[in-house]
């Protein structure tokens, strides 16, 4: 189903409605299509219904049509795969959004053939981003580094409204090449293969490892000028990482990281660049950050063309590097905060930890120390980026990420404001996911309450732990 967004009167750009604080890979990538699909768009992020109504087109949030967050979710497709924003909008805007890159590319297709790529994209790519919002596994797509763009704990200068941006516009890019790469190899498909499998092929450029190497050695030159140095190309990644990695996480850090944390932030990066450089998926503890590299082999025709993309693939890929650098230096520097954190009775209340931003790394850290305390912490609160506070529950297992030790109640699933207050006795509740795993609240001490909450009534069911 096409559908048309109206843009406002006397306004030549769409308007896009989404939330502020957080993002996740759906909402980041409905907004990266939306932008594709109308070409020049103004993003408004909210959670203001006043605010929203201003808009357009509202996703991901506002219970309407193209949100999944409401009570019972927002629709389920006939594989049984739930809706989340990114398909919603892909439901909707799919064809044209097509439409609009085949168009820039000069490649014709029937409606068939564009109908087939949209249903082809949906279950490889849509339908992979909807599961992982909606907590469904296993799950697989190129966008996995889509939360190394949020802002880190440890970095105060960091916006969020900046960093869904940036997220945004790296996706828009990338985004447009799995359509590309998709619309080029059905309309000549034996041509396309043997264009990226041939070795004489000059795609052979777009492989993991000499993207990366190159944009080490990018990156490494662009701090070494600036002290007159030069630096050594290493046609292997990870021989370039190994050599120049400390300089180069020097580079984008302040702070001062002992031995042990350089080391965790060079073996967290190192296993990214790794699995790319080897064209694997998974280790079954990493993912393949830099996954999105394969979307840009193609069969350019053009050496114009080629060089444009490989330009752009570096530009990309380096953006997405210094973000899983700065990631991995937050993830460093997390076991330290979390450990003081535990010891200070203001911060750690009873089952409850308070911990000092939503992307605080602390998953790993909490479910080692809940496997060897007899006092396990079930709940983590934060503040949340756009005000009040936020609670999750903590899970089982780091493999199990989506269980929880403690879920919230059953009658708190998909509520928000006064309906949500109402049931839960809570003053300043303000949502509850249908996961019953993360809920927000305007004031800390309710926050707590609310945890508390769920252990009293956990308790009462008389269960074994999780659910």
């Amino acid at each position: 189903m096409n559908k048309v967004v109206q843009r406002r009167e006397n306004n030549n750009k769409v308007c896009i409605g989404t939330h502020n604080g957080i993002f996740h890979c759906d909402d980041a990538l409905a907004v990266a299509m939306m932008a594709i699909y109308a070409k020049n768009i103004e993003v408004i992020r909210s959670r203001n219904i006043n605010i929203l109504k201003q808009t357009d087109l509202v996703l991901d949030v506002g219970n309407k049509t193209y949100d999944h967050h409401q009570q019972g979710g927002n629709g389920v497709r006939e594989n049984g795969v739930k809706y989340a924003s990114a398909g919603l909008i892909w439901r909707d805007f799919g064809a044209m959004i097509v439409e609009r890159v085949i168009e820039e590319a000069n490649i014709r297709l029937t409606d068939e053939e564009i109908s087939k790529i949209v249903d082809d994209i949906d279950i490889c790519v849509i339908q992979e981003v909807d599961k992982q919002d909606n907590g469904e596994k296993p799950f697989n797509h190129q966008f996995r580094f889509v939360d190394s763009f949020l802002p880190n704990w440890n970095n105060k200068k960091e916006s969020f409204d900046k960093s869904f941006e940036e997220c945004v516009d790296v996706l828009e890019k990338i985004f447009k090449q799995v359509i590309l790469q998709k619309a080029r190899m059905d309309s000549c498909p034996i041509v396309f293969m043997e264009s990226i499998m041939s070795p004489d092929s000059s795609n052979k450029a777009f492989n993991g490892n000499d993207i990366l190497s190159e944009v080490i050695f990018s990156l490494i030159n662009e701090e070494y000028s600036k002290n007159g140095k030069s630096a050594k190309k290493y046609p292997q990644a990870m021989l370039a990482w190994g050599t120049y990695g400390k300089d180069i996480v020097r580079s984008l850090t302040e702070e001062t990281l002992t031995a042990k944390e350089m080391k965790m932030v060079l073996d967290y990066v190192g296993q990214n660049i790794f699995l790319a450089a080897n064209d694997i998926i998974s280790d079954g503890i990493f993912e393949n950050l830099f996954q999105f590299i394969s979307a840009y082999k193609l069969d350019y025709k053009d050496e114009m063309e080629f060089h444009s993309k490989l330009n752009e693939c570096l530009s990309v890929t380096k953006q997405v590097l210094r973000k899983v650098i700065s990631k991995g230096i937050s993830i460093c520097l997390a076991p330290k905060e979390a450990s003081i954190r535990l010891a200070n009775p203001e911060t750690h209340i009873g089952n409850i930890l308070i911990i000092p931003a939503q992307t605080f790394t602390w998953l790993d850290y909490m479910v080692n120390y809940n496997d060897n305390s007899n006092s396990p912490i079930d709940f983590v609160v934060f503040p949340y980026p756009d005000g009040g506070y936020a609670l999750q529950c903590v899970p089982l297992s780091i493999k199990d990420s989506f269980s929880k030790r403690i879920p919230l109640p059953e009658d708190w699933a998909g509520l928000s404001g006064s309906d949500l207050q109402k049931v839960s006795g809570v003053a300043s509740a303000t949502f509850c996911h249908n996961g019953r795993f993360f809920a927000r609240t305007n004031e800390l001490n309710d926050a707590i309450t609310m945890c508390q909450i769920a252990t009293k009534g956990y308790g009462e069911k008389g269960s074994g732990i999780g659910y």
